[in-house]
């Protein structure tokens, strides 16, 4: 089962984090992984372990795809393999596009002079989008090897499936060596088979703001073989801006606001826009995400004073800094 910790104070998630590391039993040698979603994510945490504890050692901060990605080579026994990506993508597609007959990849590559620029350029772009179908619709990629179009709503899109389908022709080995395959490979391994000795004694997810569905279902069957800690940055509580909403609504300060000139009550709705919600709506998102998964969570909250913090900011965005009174 995965461990929600939760505050709108990263500080506080780090000093979390550092107190559970410390207080944990384990080999001093052994790393503790961190999956973090930027390296400055990942200095700044080490930087915050130690102001807390006088020390910070032997952190292995991680991205996901990395840490995923040596999870096949143990678990699945791929060894030095690297991962299928846009830049490998890009020259197999280089070397199909030419004899490609779908109309719409023809028509642009005979819209213009430069064959090869335009081959390469249509080949960058198409790369990416197959990398992107691998991180975030594996079914997708699944369904096109299995002569089907999930994305036959979209006009002219039948082409993408062909020419998937024709780059496993070609290479045959692609097949069995890209993410949503691996995946797949990954999932029943873990769901049959015990690699608890493979895996670290502790994942923590530090400061993500989202993950990839692929990424985040793995991390689900991994919390059923070693612990999963996600130190989840939330701007407030789960009901997000409703409570706020309502403590405005009955406190007597919402008069000011009420009395204001529209045009000017507007400008400061602007501005909110600007620094509140769309925070909110990610993290509203993310936690979205989890629900539609039906991940199980055992959740710890740390929102230090959350009604103090949410009136003060209602106040600095809508009603304003307080005048001087003269006495």
């Amino acid at each position: 089962m995965l461990r929600l910790i939760q505050s709108n104070d990263l500080v506080q998630l780090a000093q979390h984090f550092g107190a559970v590391s410390a207080a944990a039993s384990r080999d001093p040698l052994a790393p503790e992984v961190v999956i973090i979603q930027s390296v400055g994510t990942g200095q700044w945490l080490k930087l915050q372990t130690a102001e807390h504890l006088g020390i910070s050692a032997n952190l292995d901060c991680q991205l996901p795809a990395q840490f995923i990605w040596r999870l096949y080579q143990t678990i699945l026994g791929l060894g030095s393999q690297k991962p299928v990506e846009a830049n490998s993508l890009t020259f197999k597609l280089m070397q199909r596009l030419p004899t490609f007959k779908a109309p719409a990849v023809q028509q642009y590559l005979n819209a213009g002079p430069r064959l090869d620029l335009r081959c390469f350029q249509l080949a960058t772009r198409i790369s990416a989008a197959f990398e992107g179908y691998l991180l975030y619709r594996p079914d997708w990629i699944m369904a096109f090897e299995q002569g089907q179009n999930p994305i036959s709503a979209a006009p002219n899109s039948a082409w993408q499936a062909e020419l998937w389908r024709s780059l496993i022709a070609a290479d045959p080995g692609l097949r069995t060596t890209h993410r949503a395959y691996l995946h797949q490979q990954l999932l029943k391994a873990l769901k049959t088979t015990d690699h608890s000795t493979q895996l670290p004694t502790r994942i923590s997810l530090f400061g993500l703001s989202s993950l990839a569905p692929l990424h985040l279902e793995t991390f689900n069957h991994l919390a059923n073989q070693c612990p999963v800690d996600l130190y989840f940055m939330n701007p407030s509580e789960p009901t997000g801006g409703i409570l706020r909403l309502k403590k405005a609504r009955n406190n007597q300060d919402l008069t000011l606001y009420r009395k204001q000139p529209r045009r000017q009550t507007m400008t400061m709705r602007s501005s909110a826009t600007r620094y509140w919600p769309l925070w909110v709506a990610k993290a509203r998102s993310f936690m979205n995400s989890l629900r539609l998964r039906r991940i199980s969570l055992l959740r710890k909250t740390l929102f230090p004073d959350i009604e103090r913090i949410d009136w003060e900011f209602y106040k600095m965005i809508f009603i304003g800094p307080e005048k001087p009174r003269i006495l």
